[in-house]
């Protein structure tokens, strides 16, 4: 659902400003997006939502990036996503198990979110640049 919402998104939005020096502004758009489903799904115990989000946060820019015809970009941007998600993910796993699973630890937590958080913005900030 959420990866259809940004491919609307980008659709829309993108010739309209396909001639503009950065198109950050959409990718930064699109991971909101993104990060506040993930949230509501989080909020509302909904796994769907959950999965949708997160979802979103792997191909919602790289989509954008290739309705800017940028695949390389598009490319780097879903694998620098992919990596952020999966190393995050295995040092929660390894936390969870170090710690036990029943003790819940907040710093893997946030700490992968922020590694997430700081992907979303080094896209919008350095590859959506088109100049």
């Amino acid at each position: 659902m959420t990866r259809g919402i940004a491919l609307a998104v980008g659709l829309c939005v993108a010739p309209g400003l396909a001639r503009a020096e950065s198109y950050a502004l959409q990718i930064g758009i699109a991971d909101g997006a993104s990060d506040a489903v993930i949230a509501t799904g989080i909020v509302a115990e909904q796994q769907g939502l959950m999965g949708a989000g997160f979802l979103g946060t792997l191909v919602a820019a790289p989509i954008i990036h290739v309705v800017h015809e940028r695949y390389g970009i598009a490319a780097a941007s879903l694998g620098l996503r992919v990596a952020a998600w999966t190393l995050g993910s295995i040092w929660l796993y390894v936390e969870s198990v170090a710690h036990g699973q029943r003790r819940f630890q907040i710093l893997p937590v946030l700490v992968m979110f922020g590694s997430i958080v700081a992907v979303q913005v080094a896209d919008a900030l350095l590859l959506a640049d088109t100049g």
